[in-house]
């Protein structure tokens, strides 16, 4: 069976015309809280360094290992585009790649 990795990518830096202001980490916790839990029940989020326009910033990273379901895609569409509209990102990523030799380790 075949299982996929799909990350999305989220930056902090909202351009308000001159203006340069942060996603803080109490907005992030209340967009996971209201719009990604209630989505998924298993994912992680990891707080990584990325570069947008070369410019650096705190970059938050949606982990979810599925099986190919559209439902799940959907959802993280949907996730990344009120993303964009509630903190005005020029862009959000979702990467999927899919991995045949998943190896899954459950209790004995």
């Amino acid at each position: 069976m075949c299982w996929y990795t799909t990350i999305c990518y989220f930056g902090t830096k909202i351009k308000d015309g001159n203006l340069i202001k942060i996603v803080s980490n109490k907005e992030w916790e209340k967009f996971v809280k209201n719009s990604i839990k209630p989505r998924f029940s298993s994912f992680t989020i990891s707080n990584k360094t990325g570069y947008w326009e070369g410019e650096k910033e705190l970059t938050h990273t949606l982990t979810i290992i599925h099986k190919n379901d559209k439902n799940i895609m959907n959802n993280l569409i949907y996730i990344a585009k009120e993303y964009s509209m509630i903190y005005n990102q020029d862009e959000i990523i979702i990467n999927t790649t899919k991995s045949e030799n998943f190896i899954e380790i459950s209790k004995i």
